[in-house]
């Protein structure tokens, strides 16, 4: 990790100034934006589901109050038969009655008993009216299997409902209040309207004789729970649910008598409220709200579409978001203006920079500026003013170096040189050889005149050719070594200009040591040509040679010194005047002769008028 992050950190240090502060804009812009925007999206996100929430925890308790309150009037509507007291009377004499006495008052009983049913309907109307408040079926059965309701008894389907507490098979065996799971409607009226009902069971006895007079149920639609619960919006469901998971009552009645777990296989934490925020089964994303109804242990859930409730939050994110990417743009334009203001003129002075040579240190950077970067130019030009008084000045050593080289170089041929010479024209004389001593003398006379007379320190290649013409002429006179010169020079350089006495040494070198212990058949080949925008001269022997692998090495050229001029301060010369680029290579084989190459720029040869 650590050496990713260097490797990152050393890849932007190595960009240039502009895209670094290209970089470090858009991050210091991108960043606080997009962090700005979740931070943003995440607080308003949790605002909005808190607000949804609390909303639908007030709506929740409601419903729960509701049907806390529907329960309740069952129950009360229960306690009220089972305790009233004329209830009781009518069903003591019901269970007392014999329809198979004396026949005589056969016609009386029965009108006895109709009016005891009459009686107890109309009793059951009034506690259905008064106490429940709505729909329901209230139903007295008697120890003797006779029926009060105060709904219409319309045959089978009752029949088979009623029939195992006619029978005494689902009658509690005391005197408490007992909730049936939600099942289908008995009334056969009201099957299709009303598909479900809710019931309550509850016996109607004596506490203080111990004796039971019947037993009371009470069902109501599930219709009348569902109302509370109901919407007419397809983004949100609620349900009822015991604490089986059974689903009691749904918003549009479709999941009823089902399992709660079909819709949503999580757990509904044990608090008595509160939210999450979870996927169904569906895979759909969803706010679920509980509120738990501790009278029967059943749960009322509100189901609510995530991206429904937070809709309206999308669409303002969705601006808030095309709002950063246009400030992003916007700020990131203005920050490549600001960025090309600053990294524009250091850019140029860098080029400045670069580009300074021997031709533009002569020249001065344009101040534009006044601030940090304006300070930097002025202090280049500064710089470079004492760049150009530097090289003025080492321009002057370098001449002045160069002129008492020449004279030393001078001073140094001339003793050596010319007594030398002198003597062999002295022995000439003495021979009365006065043609050849009057060739030396003659000879003698152009080359001091070409190389100590004239002061010119450039002189033509052709000059130069004429120089090593006298100089050979006098060695050829001075020693018995026998060699011929051949020249080859192109029309196209002659009148280039090159350093005095650059070829003398060179070719001197040739005759004293490649020509040496040779009486007959020496060479000296001297060619000049072009090479693109290079001179190159080339100083071939056929000589002994000599083995050039310790001349690989540049610092071991220094070592080689074959005369009092050599060839050391020959290719010292030429680096002075023209730079590291040019000088002499040596290529040589023992026994196989010596070739001289002599790099010059042709650019620095002018034309002499």
């Amino acid at each position: 990790m650590y050496a990713s992050m260097k490797k990152i950190f050393d890849k932007f240090f190595d960009i240039n100034i502009f895209q670094k502060l290209i970089i470090s804009f858009t991050l210091i812009i991108v960043i606080p934006l997009f962090t700005s925007y979740y931070i943003s999206k995440r607080t308003m996100g949790e605002v909005i589901v808190k607000q949804v929430y609390g909303d639908t925890l007030n709506s929740l308790q409601l419903v729960a109050s509701s049907v806390d309150e529907i329960l309740g009037r069952m129950i009360s509507a229960s306690l009220y038969v089972s305790q009233d007291e004329n209830i009781k009377l009518i069903l003591q004499a019901e269970s007392n009655i014999s329809l198979i006495d004396d026949n005589i008052d056969q016609p009386k009983k029965m009108l006895e008993r109709l009016n005891r049913i009459n009686k107890v309907n109309n009793m059951l109307d009034n506690i259905s009216f008064n106490t429940m408040g709505s729909k329901c079926y209230i139903t007295l059965i008697t120890p003797s299997g006779a029926k009060y309701t105060n709904w219409h008894y319309d045959g089978k389907l009752a029949e088979d409902y009623l029939l195992p507490y006619m029978n005494g098979k689902l009658i509690p065996s005391d005197n408490s209040v007992i909730w049936k799971d939600i099942e289908k409607n008995y009334v056969y009226n009201d099957v299709k309207s009303k598909p479900y009902v809710l019931t309550l069971i509850k016996n109607v006895n004596d506490e203080w004789y111990n004796q039971k007079y019947g037993t009371i149920i009470i069902s109501i639609p599930e219709i009348e729970i569902r109302k509370f619960i109901s919407s007419s919006n397809n983004n949100y469901k609620r349900f009822i649910i015991d604490k089986n998971m059974n689903i009691i009552s749904d918003s549009n009645g479709e999941n009823i008598t089902k399992s709660f777990e079909e819709i949503y296989d999580g757990v509904i934490p044990k608090e008595r409220k509160g939210y999450f925020i979870d996927k169904l089964n569906s895979g759909n994303k969803v706010l679920i709200t509980y509120y738990k109804i501790d009278t029967m242990q059943w749960t009322v859930i509100d189901i609510k579409s995530y991206d429904y409730i937070t809709q309206e939050l999308t669409q303002s994110n969705n601006r808030l978001l095309i709002g950063n990417i246009i400030c992003i743009f916007v700020f990131l334009g203005v920050a490549g203006f600001i960025a090309r203001s600053i990294a524009k003129p250091i850019k140029l002075l860098t080029k400045e920079m670069l580009l300074t040579d021997l031709e533009s240190v002569y020249q001065q950077v344009r101040i534009k500026r006044r601030d940090e970067i304006g300070v930097l130019e002025d202090s280049f030009n500064t710089m470079r003013k004492n760049i150009h008084k530097l090289m003025q000045e080492n321009l002057e050593k370098e001449r002045k170096k160069r002129e008492a080289e020449l004279e030393a170089l001078q001073a140094q041929i001339s003793p050596h040189f010319l007594f030398n010479t002198l003597n062999a024209v002295r022995w000439a004389a003495i021979n009365n050889n006065s043609k050849k001593a009057a060739d030396m003398v003659l000879a003698l006379g152009n080359l001091l005149r070409m190389t100590i007379i004239k002061n010119n320190e450039l002189i033509s290649i052709e000059q130069e050719i004429e120089n090593l013409k006298y100089y050979i002429a006098i060695i050829k006179m001075r020693h018995a070594t026998m060699f011929d010169v051949f020249y080859d020079i192109d029309e196209s350089i002659r009148d280039f200009q090159i350093p005095k006495l650059l070829l003398q040494p060179l070719v001197e070198n040739a005759i004293l040591h490649g020509f040496e212990q040779l009486k007959v058949g020496g060479r000296i080949d001297i060619i000049g040509t072009e090479k693109k925008d290079k001179i190159l001269i080339l100083i071939k022997d056929n000589g002994k040679g000599m083995d050039t692998t310790f001349l690989l090495e540049e610092k071991n050229i220094k070592s080689l010194k074959f005369s009092g001029i050599g060839i050391e301060n020959v290719n010292e010369r030429i680096k002075i005047h023209y730079g590291k680029e040019y000088g002499i290579v040596i290529k040589s084989e023992p026994g196989r002769g010596t070739t001289v190459e002599v790099w010059l720029p042709k650019k620095f040869g002018e034309v002499i008028e």
